[in-house]
């Protein structure tokens, strides 16, 4: 059945998603909330969006793969921009650091991005109970996510299984990239940020 191979999907990148959140710190977030914190949440899931926004761009110029989905996905960079811009971290144009491989390992990667908003139910919610947060009036990123995410995850995963049966091996391997890439871009993040020592 189709289904399976989401489910196979879902646990061949159990472990790649189990170690980005160690890299990460995963919730601490919500376990320890400030402006740094944010900010850096902030700025990786921007570095993500605008990677694999990119590598879907080249997907669909160089392999003719077109997603209905992805248009929908142009809200969250505007609200990720105004949150950063909000608390008073600009960005300028980011280069992509990641060499375009196909349409299907673009898929992979764009699958991991698509699934890291699904948390944000969680982190909003728990979030609006601190008062800094609120003061900071920085939530467009988490607002806009969670308005379609139950739908408009069901309608990705649905164009996904259309791809998965044919290309599933280079869905995978772009999904654990995916992975890999968004552990890179958040130390990239914090080097920015000047959280840590460049």
């Amino acid at each position: 059945m189709k289904n399976d191979y989401l489910t196979r999907l879902r646990y061949a990148t159990r472990d790649a998603h189990k170690q980005v959140e160690l890299t990460t710190n995963g919730n601490d977030l919500i376990s320890n909330p400030n402006k740094d914190s944010y900010a850096l949440f902030l700025l990786t899931h921007y570095l993500f969006y605008n990677e694999v926004s990119h590598q879907m761009k080249l997907a669909n110029e160089i392999d003719g793969l077109k997603l209905e989905d992805l248009p929908k996905q142009e809200v969250i960079g505007i609200a990720l921009l105004e949150d950063l811009e909000i608390l008073n971290i600009r960005v300028s144009t980011i280069p992509t650091i990641y060499d375009y491989q196909s349409a299907f390992h673009a898929l992979g990667m764009y699958y991991v991005m698509r699934g890291s908003t699904m948390g944000n139910r969680i982190i909003f919610n728990e979030l609006s109970k601190n008062k800094n947060f609120v003061s900071w009036n920085a939530s467009n990123f988490l607002k806009t996510s969670l308005k379609t995410a139950t739908k408009d995850w069901t309608s990705f995963k649905n164009e996904l299984l259309i791809y998965l049966n044919d290309n599933y091996k280079e869905i995978e391997n772009g999904s654990l990239e995916g992975f890999q890439l968004f552990g890179k871009l958040h130390l990239k993040a914090k080097k920015s940020l000047d959280l840590i020592e460049a």
